[in-house]
């Protein structure tokens, strides 16, 4: 599903959420801002996004669960905290 919403500033801001395909083609295209939030992409999808992210504003994260990104924080911060022990 790909749908275009218009920001307070009266911009439009893409936001995609497609299994295998991130759509980073369209919103480059479109010279849209997009938000890509899909799980299961490849490295060849990733590195599309990284690419469209050098000519339009993007946001991109694999999961937006608060409590999958908190876990993701934790374990980094235990990591640094308790190193090779």
């Amino acid at each position: 599903m790909k749908g275009a919403a218009k920001t307070p500033q009266g911009e439009r801001m893409l936001n995609i959420m497609l299994s295998g395909c991130c759509g980073s083609e369209y919103a480059v295209e479109s010279r849209t801002p997009a938000v890509i939030a899909t799980t299961g992409l490849g490295e060849a999808h990733i590195a599309l996004i990284y690419e469209a992210a050098k000519n339009i504003p993007i946001f991109f994260s694999a999961n937006m669960s608060l409590g999958i990104n908190l876990l993701c924080e934790l374990a980094k911060t235990a990591a640094r905290v308790l190193g090779n022990t």
